[in-house]
C-alpha cells in the first residue's frame, strides 16, 4: 500500500503528519511523494484563511485525478470546522478531525478491507453485495465536537523527521481557550491540553539520539552531556530536587527507550561537581588546565574530580586524559 501525505498550515500540523506517517509505515505502508501516484493520500488541512481551504480543495480534486481510484481522506483543521462541506466533495471518502488522527491508520486499512471484501463478492447475492459496495463507498465522517476534545491525543513517540528539515518539532500541547475575534483555532483545536512532561522529554533525548549523527564512540559522552544538562536547566528545579533526594532511578525523566539508561542514571547521580568537569573533560575535550581555569580550582582538584567521577560511574570512557 502506498501512502501520500499533503500538509497545510501549522507547525503542530507537521509534526502530527509525521506522526501518522510513522504509523502507516509500521504497518507495512510505503510513504511516496505527495504528487506520486498512491493508493491513500491523507491531506492534513488548515483552515485559518478562505485560501487555506481552496488549497485544501484543490489538492483533494487534483490528487484524485492522479489517482482516481485512490482513497482520499481529508483531517485537520478544515475537517473539524468544516466536516459537512469537506464530505460534500465528491472525491472524498474519509473525514476525520482532530483529536482523532490517531485512529486514522486503522480506519484506512479497515476502509481498504472493507472495499476489497464488495469487489471480491461481486459474484454472490447482489443485494447483499450491493449494500456492502454502497456502505464500503460510502463518505466516513469522525468528527467530534469541541466540547468532547478534553484530552490530550497520544500518537506516540514521533521518532522521524520531516523530510527536507534540518529542525525537528516537538509537540508539547494543543488548543487555545482565548477565543479571538478573528482565530478559529478555539473551535479547530478545542481547549487547552498539555501533553505530560516525561513524554517530551523522553521524545526529545529519543529524537535527538536517533538523528544526532553520533557515531559509537561520541555516543555515550554525549548522553551524559544531555543528563547533565537536564540536571543543571534552571527551568527544571522541581526535577533537580528530586534527583538530588531520590536514589531511585524509576523516579528519573529517563526515556526507556534508549540503550545507555546505565550509564544516565549513573550520571544522575554523581555529585555536582564531578558532574561538571566529567562532562568538560570527556565530552568537549577541554583540558584540565581550561577546566580549572573556568571553575577558579587548582589542577590537582580537576584530577581529583575526574578520579572520583570514573570510580562512581565504573565507566571506562573514550578519549579523555588518564587521571
Amino acid at each position: 500500500m502506498r501512502v501520500a501525505f499533503h500538509t497545510l498550515g501549522c507547525k503542530v500540523n507537521h509534526y502530527e503528519t509525521e506522526a501518522m506517517r510513522e504509523a502507516f509505515v509500521s504497518r507495512g505502508a510505503v510513504s511516496v511523494g505527495e504528487e506520486d501516484p498512491a493508493d491513500v493520500y491523507i491531506i492534513n488541512t488548515c483552515t485559518v484563511t478562505n485560501i487555506a481551504d481552496r488549497k485544501s480543495r484543490q489538492y483533494i480534486r487534483r490528487v484524485k485525478r492522479i489517482n482516481p481510484d485512490a482513497l482520499i481522506v481529508v483531517t485537520g483543521c478544515y475537517a473539524q470546522v468544516e466536516p459537512e462541506e469537506v464530505a460534500s466533495m465528491p472525491e472524498v471518502d474519509m473525514v476525520v478531525g482532530n483529536g482523532q488522527k490517531a485512529k486514522i491508520c486503522g480506519l484506512v486499512l479497515e476502509r481498504l478491507s472493507a472495499m476489497g471484501s464488495a469487489g471480491s463478492d461481486a459474484g454472490a447475492e447482489k443485494e447483499t453485495d450491493s449494500e456492502t459496495a454502497k456502505a464500503a463507498h460510502e463518505t466516513q465522517v469522525l468528527v467530534l465536537p469541541r466540547a468532547e476534545l478534553t484530552e490530550y491525543e497520544d500518537m506516540g513517540l514521533v521518532e522521524s523527521g520531516e523530510p527536507g528539515m534540518t529542525r525537528a518539532y516537538i509537540k508539547i500541547q494543543e488548543g487555545c481557550d482565548r477565543f479571538c475575534s478573528y482565530c478559529l483555532i478555539p473551535y479547530a483545536r478545542g481547549p487547552v491540553r498539555s501533553r505530560p512532561a516525561e513524554e517530551i522529554v523522553q521524545e526529545t533525548f529519543l529524537r535527538a539520539w536517533r538523528h544526532g549523527g553520533l557515531t559509537p564512540n561520541q555516543e555515550k559522552p554525549w548522553l551524559i552531556r544531555v543528563a547533565v544538562n537536564l540536571c543543571r536547566d534552571q527551568q527544571r528545579k522541581a526535577w533537580m530536587r528530586r534527583i538530588d533526594r531520590s536514589v531511585t532511578p524509576e523516579e528519573l525523566p529517563i526515556p526507556v527507550t534508549l540503550p545507555d539508561n546505565d550509564v544516565i542514571r549513573e550520571v544522575y547521580r554523581l555529585p555536582q561537581r564531578e558532574r561538571e568537569v566529567i562532562v568538560m573533560h570527556y565530552w568537549n575535550d577541554m583540558a584540565p588546565e581550561d577546566i580549572a581555569a573556568l571553575l577558579h580550582i587548582d589542577r590537582a582538584t580537576v584530577f581529583r574530580r575526574l578520579a572520583r567521577g570514573r570510580k562512581r560511574l565504573k565507566l571506562e570512557l573514550e578519549g579523555g586524559e588518564n587521571a
